[in-house]
This record gives structure tokens, C-alpha cells and sequence, in this order.
């Protein structure tokens, strides 16, 4: 082969290297979307190849957006939003090539604040927080572990005052627990592995323990 032939199969291999490098960029966006019956947007995004990609925008039927959504390669990747049909926030979340991961937050239709914590792969992890609906006063706050509840958990009534308290162990009541009434205390005892072992104590109106069969 002579120098010039190589030189021109060299020429060919770097272009076609260089197409090969620029495929996935040539690859054409393509706009996406649908209406309901009533001529109402339904979604609106873009695709790139068969893979959902950047903005996703989804719509209820009276027009106010329902969700927000943003993909990378056709998974779910960033903050992803839902709405209430009144244009509420609903939902705030954070997702990593398609799984939930880090900070979420959820809200009530009237705004307030339903819960907040945290997901690591999908599932519950670490502390959650729980609030009423009606008055925005703590409700239960606990650990998860694996998804499962794990650690202590504290519950309240609706006035806030303390009703339950106690440790789970893989999903199952495990350990001392203590329940409350208008914040006095009326039971106590241990579990083990989700049953009740030991020896429970109820005590009455005026303080006083005594045991209790249960």
C-alpha cells in the first residue's frame, strides 16, 4: 500500500470515529404531548430517541399543572414537584436515576405541611416528621431504616401532648414502651420482637401503677 492510500484510510477511520463519537448528539430531540377530550393540554415534554429527556410537564383536566417532572436517559433524575388541583403543592421529591433519594416533603390541600424526611433508594430513611392536618402541631416523629421503622418513635395527640413513646427494631415494637392519655401516663411495658412480654403496669387517674394482664 502506498503512502497515499494510508493516508486516506487513516482519513476514513478518523471520520468515521468522529461520526461514531457524534452520534448521540445527532440524534434529533422530538417534541412530545397530548389533550384531553376538552382540548386541554395533557403533557407536554420532549424525547430523545425512545427515552423521555429535560422537562415533563403534566396537566389536570381544568388546566392547572399536576406534576413537573425532569429525566435524564428516560429516568427520573432531580427535584420532581406535584400539585393539588388547586395548584397546591402536593409533593416535593428527589430523585436519582430513577430513585427516590435525599429530602422529600409533603403537603396537606390546605398547605400545611404533611410530613418531611428522607429516602435513600427509594424507601424511608433516617428521620421523618409527621404533622396534623388541622392545626400543624407535631404528630409522630421517628427513625426508618431499610423502609422499616427503626429507632424511637414518639406519637401526640391533636392538643400535642404525648401519647405514645417507644423503640422498633426492623419494623416490630421491641423494648419499653410507654402510652399517655391527656398526658398522663396510663400503660407501660415491653415487646419484643412486636408482642408484649413481661410484666405491664396501668396506672389509674389518680397515679396509681398497678399490674395489668394483657
Amino acid at each position: 500500500m502506498c503512502s497515499s492510500d494510508l493516508y486516506m484510510l487513516m482519513e476514513f477511520r478518523m471520520m468515521i470515529l468522529t461520526v461514531l463519537l457524534l452520534l448521540p448528539v445527532l440524534v434529533a430531540r422530538a417534541q412530545e404531548s397530548e389533550r384531553y377530550a376538552n382540548g386541554q393540554q395533557k403533557f407536554s415534554g420532549q424525547t430523545q430517541g425512545s427515552q423521555k429527556v429535560g422537562l415533563w410537564t403534566y396537566y389536570y383536566q381544568n388546566g392547572q399543572v399536576a406534576s413537573k417532572e425532569y429525566y435524564v436517559d428516560g429516568m427520573l433524575e432531580g427535584e420532581v414537584a406535584y400539585f393539588y388541583p388547586n395548584g397546591k403543592l402536593q409533593v416535593k421529591e428527589t430523585w436519582k436515576a430513577d430513585l427516590l433519594q435525599d429530602s422529600a416533603f409533603h403537603y396537606f390541600p390546605n398547605g400545611q405541611l404533611q410530613k418531611k424526611g428522607i429516602y435513600k433508594d427509594g424507601l424511608y430513611d433516617g428521620k421523618w416528621v409527621f404533622y396534623e392536618e388541622s392545626t400543624g402541631k407535631l404528630k409522630r416523629t421517628g427513625s426508618y431504616f431499610n423502609g422499616l421503622p427503626h429507632g424511637e418513635w414518639l406519637s401526640y395527640d391533636e392538643a400535642g401532648e404525648l401519647m405514645q413513646k417507644g423503640r422498633y427494631v426492623h419494623g416490630k415494637e421491641d423494648g419499653f414502651w410507654q402510652f399517655y392519655e391527656d398526658g398522663k401516663l396510663t400503660f407501660e411495658g415491653g415487646y419484643q420482637n412486636g408482642e408484649q412480654v413481661g410484666e405491664w403496669f396501668q396506672y389509674t387517674k389518680k397515679g396509681k401503677k398497678k399490674p395489668y394482664r394483657y
